[in-house]
C-alpha cells in the first residue's frame, strides 16, 4: 500500500498500480484487445468483434476510448512516411532521438514538455508555433482560480448554454498555455520559429524538409507534433464501417443527450467525444464522477426499456 501525504504528486508508477488494484477489487472481466468493429443488429443488440475474431453481444455499449484515437495530424504531414513524425501522445521515450535534429510543432504544454525531454538526451531541438510567443500561465492561472473551482463543482453546467457560446468557451480553454516552471528549462536552448505556419512537408533522404508559409524551411530527422486532438467520431475505426452512418454528428462530435446516449439507442459516449454537449470540462478528469453517474443512469434506463 501507499499512503500519500498532503499535496503529494502521484507518480505514473503508483497510479498504474492503483489501476491494477482497482480492477482486481472490482473483479471486472478485462479483455486486453482492441474492438475492431461494432454493429447494431435488427434486434437492437450490439455485436462487438475484437482482434482475435471473438464476438460478444450487449444491449448497451459505452465508448470510452480516451484521447489517442483523436490525435490531430495536420494535413501537410499526411503525405510523408509515418516514421518521420510522431504525435506527442505517442512519445514515451526520448532516447531514440539522442543527437538527432528534431522539430517540435506547437506551443502548448505537451509540445514544451517534448522539447524538455529532447534536450535531456542532447537532441538538437527546433520549435515552431503560430503564436507571437509562448504563453506562460502562472499569473493567468491565479486569476482564473475562482472560475476553475466553479467548473470543478459544476462540470456539466455548460450543457445549458447556447452551442455557439459553449464552443467559444471550448476554443478559449484550448488556447495553448504552458506551466511557467518549464520556462528556464527550454528558453534559449531551442531554435524557435514563432508566428510560423507549415505550408509543405517533403521527404529529404532520411529526414523531412518542412517549409513555412513565409518561405523559410528546415530539414530535420524527425517531427514531433504537439497539435492536440480533434474529434471526428465517424472516423473512429470501430464505428467507421458500421454505426458511423447512423450517428447524428455536429462538428465531428456525436449528438448526445444528458445521459450521454447518442442518437443510436443504447450507444453512449464519454470523455472527449462528450465535449460537444458539455463543453471543455469533459476534457478533464474532474468531470468523471458527473459523467459516470449520468452514463450509469442512462444505461440502466435503456436496459429497463430494452
Amino acid at each position: 500500500g501507499h499512503t500519500a501525504t498532503k499535496r503529494e504528486k502521484i507518480s505514473l508508477k503508483i497510479y498504474l498500480k492503483y489501476i491494477e488494484w482497482y480492477l482486481a477489487k472490482a473483479a471486472y472481466n478485462v479483455l486486453p484487445q482492441d474492438v475492431t468493429s461494432l454493429k447494431r443488429e435488427a434486434s437492437g443488440m450490439f455485436t462487438a468483434t475484437v482482434q482475435d475474431g471473438q464476438q460478444m453481444q450487449a444491449r448497451a455499449v459505452i465508448i470510452a476510448v480516451g484521447n489517442p484515437p483523436f490525435v490531430n495530424i495536420p494535413d501537410e504531414f499526411k503525405s510523408v512516411n509515418r516514421q518521420f513524425y510522431s504525435h506527442t501522445s505517442e512519445v514515451t521515450d526520448f532516447a531514440p532521438f539522442a543527437g538527432k535534429k528534431v522539430l517540435v510543432v506547437g506551443a502548448g504544454q505537451s509540445a514544451i514538455e517534448a522539447c524538455q525531454g529532447l534536450l535531456q538526451v542532447d537532441a538538437h531541438v527546433e520549435l515552431m508555433h503560430r503564436q507571437k510567443a509562448i504563453y506562460w500561465h502562472n499569473i493567468p492561472l491565479r486569476i482564473n482560480v475562482p472560475l476553475l473551482l466553479f467548473f470543478i463543482s459544476f462540470p456539466t453546467v455548460l450543457e445549458w448554454v447556447p452551442y455557439a457560446l459553449r464552443k467559444a468557451v471550448g476554443d478559449w480553454v484550448a488556447e495553448p498555455t504552458v506551466d511557467t516552471g518549464l520556462r528556464p528549462k527550454i528558453e534559449a536552448k531551442v531554435t524557435e520559429y514563432p508566428r510560423a505556419n507549415v505550408q509543405r512537408v517533403s521527404q529529404a533522404g532520411n529526414g523531412v524538409t518542412v517549409t513555412f508559409a513565409d518561405g523559410r524551411e528546415t530539414t530535420v530527422d524527425h517531427v514531433i507534433l504537439g497539435t492536440g486532438y480533434k474529434v471526428d467520431i465517424k472516423q473512429l475505426p470501430l464505428l467507421k464501417n458500421s454505426l458511423a452512418t447512423q450517428l447524428t454528428v455536429r462538428d465531428g462530435y456525436p449528438v448526445i443527450d444528458r445521459h450521454l446516449e447518442s442518437t443510436v439507442p443504447g450507444l453512449f459516449f464519454t470523455g472527449l467525444p462528450a465535449k460537444g454537449r458539455f463543453g471543455p470540462t469533459f476534457n478533464f478528469i474532474f468531470a468523471s464522477p458527473a459523467g459516470s453517474q449520468r452514463v450509469i443512469d442512462g444505461v440502466q434506463a435503456r436496459l429497463r426499456t430494452a
